[in-house]
């Protein structure tokens, strides 16, 4: 160590990651993305150094290497982002620099983890949102529509209802005492359907957020500002395009004033075109969804894929890094429950239980036990997993899992 003339380090809030012979440096304070390979060989040897290092977040300096004209423009991107620093070495100890490594206390593999879910309703606390389904979705359903449930949340075609009110208070029940983000109810109508009205009366006696998810126009319009005048119930409107645009302007104008988002949903590149020649980006309750179709991957890659810029005007903090480490912001954390009783972490993937025999804490710990698919299903699983920017990436979508192309974007192709 006496050898060295100078230690360089990053900040503990700065991330460096390795793939294929290229190091990235990733500021989660200010956002700053440094390629190492304009840098030259010199720093490839510091970096690889720093990154196989668990001690401290520090590599030792030669004087020789101060004199690379590549390293020393290195080290002004470095300080001149904050994202680390060189000092001299003065009393021949590194500095100690926390490195940003992703520790798991409650690791799902963990004997005194299983423990500790299993016990009591703590399992539940990894709940975020579920979507209920009742029965007949499908009544008047277009066919075209019935798997766009796989995409996002839309009614599709389901069985008889089995679930019982009762059944449905203690799952209610349960839901409150973990604190549940929100509910979703995606029914077949909203009139006279006595079920529907019943899970609303208890989402409000147990104050739980719910969103309503309707088809376009399927729907009376006084039943809707009657169902808003709670304020913790929401709705969201399903528009499939192209639609008139006189009539969808009155519609939204006529609910402007209520907590409805209008989710307008695009397949082909006309969609895109009514999209843009009409402005519907001015109303602050709009909002847009992709559809995949099953042959519009070009209009995918065209409007939908990311690109290098894309991923990098992301901002990630270091929480969210560690998350995508681990487990699919996307998909971690919901549930959804069909009228028969079949719960799914994700409805691309089989049943992972029946709440109808099974206690709602038990179903989610065999999701979170199974520790792969879907809630932990990262991008380290499919064919971006050697990409060196894969924890800057978003999670895998369920447009992905449904058209199986793991790697919307252009960095990889």
């Amino acid at each position: 160590m006496e050898n060295y003339t100078h230690w360089f380090y990053l900040e503990s809030y700065t991330f460096l990651f390795y793939s294929k012979n290229q190091y990235v440096i990733y500021n989660t304070l200010n956002s700053t993305y440094i390629d190492c390979s304009l840098y030259g060989k010199t720093i490839n040897t510091v970096l690889s150094i720093l990154h196989n290092t668990n001690k401290t977040y520090c590599v030792g300096i030669y004087e020789y290497q101060l004199r690379d004209s590549q390293f020393t423009e290195f080290i002004k991107k470095i300080r001149n982002t904050f994202s680390g620093d060189i000092i001299k070495n003065i009393r021949g100890i590194p500095p100690f620099i926390s490195k940003p490594i992703l520790r798991i206390l409650h690791h799902p593999n963990n004997p005194k983890t299983k423990e500790y879910n299993l016990l009591g309703e703590n399992a539940l606390f990894h709940l975020h949102e579920v979507t209920f389904y009742l029965e007949n979705q499908g009544f008047d359903l277009n066919p075209m529509y019935k798997d766009c449930y796989k995409q996002f949340l839309y009614p599709t075609y389901t069985e008889k209802q089995k679930l019982s009110h009762a059944k449905y208070l203690e799952i209610i029940e349960q839901l409150s005492i973990c604190q549940i983000d929100k509910i979703n109810i995606i029914p077949a109508t909203i009139e006279k359907k006595e079920l529907f009205s019943y899970l609303l009366s208890l989402s409000r006696q147990y104050s739980i957020k719910t969103q309503i998810i309707l088809p376009y126009k399927k729907y009376n319009k006084e039943d809707l500002k009657q169902l808003l005048i709670n304020p913790q119930f929401s709705i969201m409107i399903m528009v499939h395009l192209p639609v008139d645009y006189e009539e969808l302007n009155s519609y939204i104008n006529l609910f402007n004033e209520y907590n409805i988002t209008w989710s307008l949903i695009a397949s082909n590149k006309n969609d895109v075109i009514f999209l843009s020649k009409n402005n519907l980006g001015k109303f602050t309750n709009v909002d847009y969804i992709p559809w995949y179709t099953g042959d519009n991957m070009d209009f995918f890659k065209e409007y939908i894929y990311n690109d290098f810029k894309d991923i990098i005007e992301q901002k990630n903090t270091k929480q969210h890094i560690f998350r995508k480490q681990i487990l699919n912001d996307n998909l971690f954390g919901k549930l959804t429950i069909f009228p028969t009783g079949e719960v799914y972490s994700n409805v691309n993937f089989p049943t992972i239980g029946n709440i109808q025999d099974q206690k709602l804490s038990e179903i989610v710990y065999s999701e979170i036990e199974n520790y792969f698919k879907p809630w932990f299903f990262t991008r380290d699983y499919v064919s971006c997993k050697n990409c060196v920017n894969k924890y800057l990436c978003p999670s895998i979508s369920n447009y992905e899992i449904v058209a199986n192309e793991y790697n919307m974007c252009y960095l990889n192709q």
